[in-house]
């Protein structure tokens, strides 16, 4: 009689393999020997469980992305993560709650994040809005702040400040003409009613971005912005958070 694997157990030994990472980007190099592979080792075993196959979920990926990520295998991360999107996501999500949707975005932004691949970060933000098959995910205030995260490890300030003014001014309908900005599920988008506003963190990493670019002269314009109460809420609904 040994221990029956479940997902709880397979979750905290994918997690502990992010620890042999030391906590830094690794090399290619250096990232041969790290955990990484002994979690997607683990990540490919549990379908293959006997006698009932282990099935992965949001911390799973969460756990995984992360550890893919910090050892420097983002695109082996966002492979993962795109086949858990062929898989649950179509143009409604199936099977899922809109808060699991959610939270399976946010681990693939935060993995950009973790690498400070900025462009990996956009890219998704564009996927989760959807294109010619609709609307998938509808961003709030914490995935944004991933992505920009991601920007301002790169120093990318002039896209970072790009973004914060989309969140602030709804100039996502330049991009999305079709987005419906009504309460509710709109067409089967998860979160469609949540919308996203900056925050205090969205302010703070625009900052940073403006600090690694050491544009000085951009970040005192953004803070006098900011001191202007430029970057706050002016709705009374629910899209402030």
């Amino acid at each position: 009689g040994g221990v029956e694997m479940d997902v709880h157990l397979y979750n905290a030994a994918i997690h502990a393999c992010s620890r042999s990472n030391g906590g830094l980007i690794s090399t290619s190099a250096s990232a041969s020997g790290s955990g990484w592979k002994t979690a997607l080792m683990l990540f490919r075993q549990m379908p293959r469980e006997s006698p009932v196959p282990v099935i992965p979920n949001e911390q799973t990926y969460a756990s995984l992305l992360h550890t893919l990520a910090q050892a420097g295998q983002l695109k082996v991360g966002m492979s993962v993560f795109e086949e858990y999107y062929r898989k649950n996501s179509t143009n409604k999500i199936e099977g899922e709650s809109a808060e699991s949707a959610e939270k399976m975005w946010g681990a693939a932004l935060r993995a950009c994040a973790t690498a400070g691949n900025g462009k990996k970060a956009m890219e998704l933000l564009e996927q989760m809005m959807g294109s010619s098959e609709g609307i998938l995910v509808r961003p709030t205030t914490l995935h944004y702040n991933s992505i920009l995260a991601a920007l301002a490890k790169e120093g990318n300030d002039l896209l970072a400040l790009e973004l914060v003014e989309r969140m602030q001014d709804d100039t996502i309908h330049e991009l999305f003409p079709d987005l419906d900005m009504g309460d509710g599920n709109v067409g089967g988008v998860a979160g469609a009613g949540a919308g996203a506003m900056p925050d205090l963190i969205s302010i703070n990493t625009v900052m940073t971005s403006f600090a690694k670019s050491k544009s000085y002269k951009g970040a005192k314009g953004f803070l006098e912005r900011v001191k202007n109460g430029e970057f706050t809420s002016r709705r009374g609904d629910d899209r402030s958070r």
